[in-house]
């Protein structure tokens, strides 16, 4: 069991869009996710990427000192399975696993070691794959998490870091933000255009 010694963390969400259509073209047409307004947090205008296939993205910040990073991108497919089971959120999982490992290579981290792997409900019917692992980066433990789905032929990836808690539970707030996701992307909202400035991912 580890215990932070700061209440601070630092959250990287990962959300990854594309329908078939789309990534044909390499690209999202015209609509894009409304992201939430969610009490709590402040958000970012969106940022869109100059290579299309890495998509938009948009950042949230708590009260608190939490960040959220949320990407949308395309990765080039065509077909991706809903939920969490199909192989298109396998192979992605094991992909965002492997850049980990390069990095415990390349010596950006130290150690990481897996805490669980399991299915979790993030709110309504949205199940996706968790993938939990303590990273140790400058000496510090920190939790590392992933949650990974296909959804209307897209990929949702949530891609969380912050100072280790127990057990690598998620932290309330985070909770309630994926929640407040969740319930957006269950209710398909979307806005015909945004207004976005470029970056580089």
């Amino acid at each position: 069991m580890f215990r932070s010694r700061s209440g601070a963390f630092i959250v990287v969400v990962v959300l990854a869009i594309a329908s078939a259509v789309q990534a044909a073209a390499g690209g999202f047409g015209s609509d894009k996710i409304d992201f939430p307004e969610v009490e709590g947090w402040t958000k970012s205008e969106v940022t869109v990427f100059s290579q299309p296939e890495l998509g938009y993205a948009v950042s949230y910040e708590s009260q608190t000192g939490g960040r959220v990073t949320v990407y949308a991108y395309n990765g080039g497919l065509v077909k991706i399975g809903n939920g969490a089971d199909s192989k298109e959120v396998e192979d992605e999982i094991k992909k965002a696993l492997g850049e980990i490992n390069a990095y415990v290579v390349a010596g950006y981290y130290e150690r990481a070691e897996t805490i669980r792997l399991d299915k979790i409900k993030l709110g309504g019917d949205v199940e996706a794959l968790r993938y939990v692992l303590a990273l140790t980066i400058r000496g510090q433990i920190m939790t590392s998490e992933i949650y990974l789905f296909g959804h209307e032929n897209q990929f949702i990836k949530f891609r969380a870091t912050r100072a280790m808690e127990e057990d690598g539970e998620i932290n309330e707030s985070v909770r309630r933000l994926f929640k407040e996701i969740a319930k957006t992307l269950s209710e398909g909202r979307s806005r015909p255009e945004v207004g976005a400035r470029e970056g580089s991912k």
